[in-house]
């Protein structure tokens, strides 16, 4: 994780706003965790990477949804698999 917590996501968001323009955010080590980042994101912005495993998985271990997933889904934030060596997770992609 980092040392700045969330001030660079919304600097981020700031200058996606400005620029008329969709943010995509990646969602690692917190902090920022992903109760901080999917909050903010806005509909066309862009989680990648969103089927990683934990600490950040879009699942609980039982391989259900967190809620906070669906309402982000629901407000029209954008899922990209992102697929690479480390962070796709099979398992959380089924969820």
């Amino acid at each position: 994780g980092g040392t700045s917590g969330i001030a660079p996501v919304d600097l981020a968001l700031e200058a996606a706003d400005k620029a008329g323009l969709p943010l995509m955010a990646h969602i690692d080590e917190p902090p920022p965790g992903r109760s901080e980042v999917l909050p903010r994101l806005r509909r066309g912005d862009i989680l990648t990477h969103c089927f990683r495993p934990f600490p950040n998985a879009p699942v609980f271990a039982s391989g259900a949804v967190r809620p906070d997933m669906r309402l982000a889904r629901e407000r029209g934030v954008i899922f990209d698999i992102g697929h690479g060596m480390g962070s796709f997770d099979f398992e959380v992609a089924k969820a």
